[in-house]
Formats: structure tokens, C-alpha cells, sequence
């Protein structure tokens, strides 16, 4: 069980802050090593690290240059959709869309299809002069209400942010790097939430070396991406996450439907 734990923390290192959806990711996984996620210790675990890939963030994040007025401002405005829809629709949407993994394929073939429309439009490279490299609260507040979509399984909270904020013309490189400044609080707030409300986690009886060893899995895991990421932030296609997308849906179709 330790492996497959450690598979677990892996891909959640990967994807957490990759616009690829990392829930469609685990439930893939779940499938191809037999592993059912409705089991308390295995959501325990996947709370668990998820911590892991947030500590990770804070550790690429936290420094001058973001904790400033104009970031702190911003990322209060961007998180204030999110907690609310988060906090009205958590329990209609959870039963009404768990297990959806039809609308999970079609979400992940749309936000697919939304990365390369803004990676080969009007948007991209070639109109960078007119492209904002800082952006309104009024910007935040949207970015926030796209955010909120991704309580949609297969959207990728980082995926959605990061259309809206080519369409609002920001910087490619600026709306990545807040996109994964904004998924820390955003992250914070959802596992706590999701500790709170998933009440058959508490008290389960975890192997504490799995637990800590998928934490430091995913912490690592997790850090190493961001640092790629952000040492190639201007260089990154969004259009090849499109790609990815496209691909995993047509996984997640053959193994869930044929």
C-alpha cells in the first residue's frame, strides 16, 4: 500500500498547480492500481499531502517581492468568489457532481480547448505591448469568480484562472505566477474545509510512516515543479496543457466507459 500511496503523492506534486486537474488525475490512478478513494485512510491521505504541496507553494512564495500591498490586496479580492461559492455550493455540488466523470471529460476537453484559444489569439506574444503587466481589483475579483468554477471536477483551478486572466489581457508570465500565488490561500481554505465537512476522516486509523512519507513525497514533488515552472515562466505554451488535456480525456474515457 506504501507504493501506491506514494503514486498518489506524486501525482499530486505534478498537478496541483498545473492547469491539468489534479482530481482527474487521482481518480485515473485509482483505477490503474485498484485503489478506492472512498476509503477514510485514503482520504485522510490525499488531505494529508495536499498539505504537502501547499507547504511547497509557501516555500516558493513567500518572499518580498509577494508580500506586498498589491499582491495581498489582489489575492484577498480573487479569494473572496471562491470562499463564498465554495461555502454555499460545497454540499449540493459534492453530491451532485462526485463520481460525474462524463462532465469530468468534458470539462477537461474545454478548458483544454479554452488554453489554446488564448495561447494562439489575439492574446498571446505578438500584441504584448497592449497586454497589462499589473491588473485592477475589479481583474482580482473576476480572476476569483473563474477560480470558483473549478469546484466543477476536470475545470483545474489553476486552468480556469489562467483563461480568464489572458482575457483579461494580463501578462502570460504575470497571470501564471498569480495563478500559484492564489492557489495557496485558495488550498488552504479547501482542505480545511474538506477536513471539517469530511467527518468519516477523523479518528481513522492512518500508518503515520505512509502519512508522512507521501507528505515529504508531495512537498518535494511539488516544489520541484514550481521552480521548473517559474524559472520558465515566459517560455511556457499553454497550448501544449491543451494537448495534455485532450489526452487525458480520452483516458479517463476509455477507462471509466469501455
Amino acid at each position: 500500500m506504501l507504493i501506491e500511496k506514494i503514486l498518489i503523492s506524486i501525482i499530486e506534486g505534478v498537478t496541483e498547480f498545473l492547469p491539468v486537474s489534479s482530481t482527474a488525475h487521482i481518480i485515473i490512478l485509482s483505477k490503474l492500481i485498484n485503489i478506492d478513494l472512498s476509503l477514510p485512510e485514503i482520504k485522510f491521505h490525499i488531505l494529508f499531502i495536499q498539505l504537502g504541496a501547499l507547504l511547497a507553494g509557501l516555500f516558493v512564495y513567500i518572499r518580498k517581492e509577494y508580500l506586498n500591498s498589491y499582491y495581498i490586496y489582489r489575492v484577498a479580492v480573487s479569494f473572496m468568489p471562491s470562499a463564498f461559492f465554495g461555502f454555499i455550493f460545497y454540499k449540493a455540488f459534492k453530491k451532485l457532481l462526485e463520481g460525474n466523470f462524463l462532465l469530468m471529460t468534458i470539462m477537461l476537453v474545454l478548458v483544454g480547448a479554452a488554453l489554446t484559444y488564448v495561447d494562439s489569439t489575439r492574446y498571446n506574444g505578438k500584441v504584448l505591448s497592449k497586454e497589462k503587466s499589473k491588473f485592477t481589483l475589479v481583474d482580482a475579483f473576476i480572476l476569483g469568480i473563474a477560480q470558483s468554477i473549478a469546484i466543477i471536477p476536470g475545470v483545474s483551478r489553476s486552468g480556469i484562472t489562467i483563461v480568464a486572466g489572458r482575457l483579461l489581457k494580463i501578462k502570460k508570465e504575470i497571470i501564471l505566477d498569480y495563478t500559484f500565488v492564489l492557489a495557496l490561500p485558495t488550498i488552504a481554505a479547501a482542505v480545511t474545509y474538506d477536513f471539517y465537512k469530511t467527518t468519516n476522516v477523523v479518528g481513522v486509523n492512518y500508518n503515520f510512516i505512509h502519512l508522512m512519507t507521501g507528505f515529504g513525497v508531495a512537498f518535494v514533488i511539488a516544489y520541484l515543479t514550481l521552480t521548473f515552472i517559474r524559472k520558465h515562466l515566459k517560455d511556457v505554451k499553454l497550448r501544449y496543457f491543451s494537448y495534455y488535456r485532450y489526452l487525458l480525456a480520452v483516458l479517463v474515457f476509455v477507462i471509466l466507459y469501455l
